[in-house]
């Protein structure tokens, strides 16, 4: 089948018959094979015997790989062969190992039925003796002539009696020995059932616990979540209260000084403060930074000799509110603006000059204060 099938793919080459006794063919009004006509017949056939050549390699490769592919089929089936050889080995070697273990078991049952007849055998001959040694004390006795020997037998007689009697009571004995075991064995029992009861009880007991225990521990949580909560709230009120009864206020004053137009007027000497922290700031720059939120009251008294002196309230960069000193120059005169404003933490307010060298005396003043 691989045969057929690989000359199946076999491409189909073209080839050509040349005879002698073909008759040449007149070409175009009755002129010969031309040089041009030979040189392509030519080429046509040395591209004929190329691809015969080809076509030869192609099915001497092919021949390899079918002798290739039965010798792999060959080999495959000496291994399935193998294989089924082995696996009937071991087929054959396991019904070997189990007959072999039977046989084990077979004999240790025929050992054991020897050795229990041996010992039947040797109580069978124990009793033999008995009844051989009875047999004789009976032919003893029916030979008795004399009283003594009577009063020997009736002495063994008591005596063997005793003995039974002994016997029986040994016999009693043990059958309450044997009763004590068996009722102590029934306790032990009793004891084993009552300690796994015990056990069973334990333990559904402490998944209880560990369940309360565990609801003990989520209510705690909660219960200190809900209590962080609370004083979080209650010290935020506090912090509220405080913030709207800490009083904040300040008064300074300014030094002397000539100012432009954008410039922030400031106030380095400080006459009263109470709240403010950053002090410093305000001194060096000008610029009031609100620490505390509320209600906040701004007044500025502004002093100069300069004509046309004009100063602005910003709150953060807009202005609010104004301070006019004067429009004649030569004496000292003041003006005074007030800007009442509601300021959060961060805000800023500062007086700037909204004219250009305004000479300021150092009376000028600048005070606030938080209602």
């Amino acid at each position: 089948m691989l045969c057929v099938a690989s000359l199946l793919f076999i491409a189909p080459v073209v080839s050509f018959l040349f005879e002698t006794s073909t008759p040449k063919q007149v070409i175009g009004g009755g002129s010969f094979l031309t040089d041009e006509h030979y040189n392509v017949l030519m080429d046509m056939l040395i591209q004929e015997r190329k691809s015969r050549r080809s076509l030869e390699q192609y099915v001497g490769q092919l021949n390899q790989k079918i002798s290739s592919a039965e010798n792999d089929i060959l080999n495959t089936r000496s291994e399935v062969g193998i294989l089924q050889n082995t696996q009937s080995q071991q087929d054959l070697m396991n019904m070997f190992i189990v007959l072999k273990n039977k046989t084990e078991v077979t004999n240790d049952k025929y050992d054991k039925l020897l050795l229990d007849h041996t010992n039947l055998q040797r109580e069978l001959n124990v009793t033999k003796q008995k009844a051989y040694e009875l047999q004789n004390e009976v032919n003893e006795l029916k030979s008795l002539k004399s009283v003594t020997q009577m009063h020997s037998v009736q002495h063994l007689n008591n005596v063997t009696k005793h003995l039974q009697q002994e016997i029986q009571n040994t016999n009693n004995h043990i059958n309450v020995l044997e009763s004590d075991a068996t009722a102590r064995k029934q306790d032990f029992i009793a004891l084993v059932q009552d300690a796994s009861q015990m056990k069973m009880e334990l333990a559904r007991y402490t998944a209880s616990m560990l369940s309360k225990i565990d609801n003990f521990r989520n209510f705690t949580v909660g219960f200190m979540d809900g209590l962080r909560v609370n004083m979080s709230n209650e010290m935020n009120e506090n912090n509220m209260n405080y913030s709207n009864t800490k009083q904040v206020a300040l008064t300074a004053c300014g030094t002397i000084g000539t100012y432009n137009k954008g410039d922030i007027a400031k106030f380095s000497i400080i006459k009263e403060h109470q709240g403010i922290d950053r002090l410093n700031s305000f001194t060096q720059s000008g610029i009031f930074t609100c620490e505390m939120s509320g209600t906040y009251v701004f007044f500025a008294s502004m002093m100069s000799n300069t004509a046309d002196g004009y100063f602005v309230l910003y709150k953060n960069s807009v202005p609010k509110s104004g301070a006019y000193i004067s429009a004649r120059s030569g004496d000292y005169e003041s003006g005074s603006g007030m800007l009442v404003v509601e300021l959060i933490v961060g805000d800023t307010v500062s007086l700037k000059c909204e004219r250009s060298n305004i000479y300021v005396h150092p009376y000028s003043c600048f005070s606030f204060f938080k209602l």
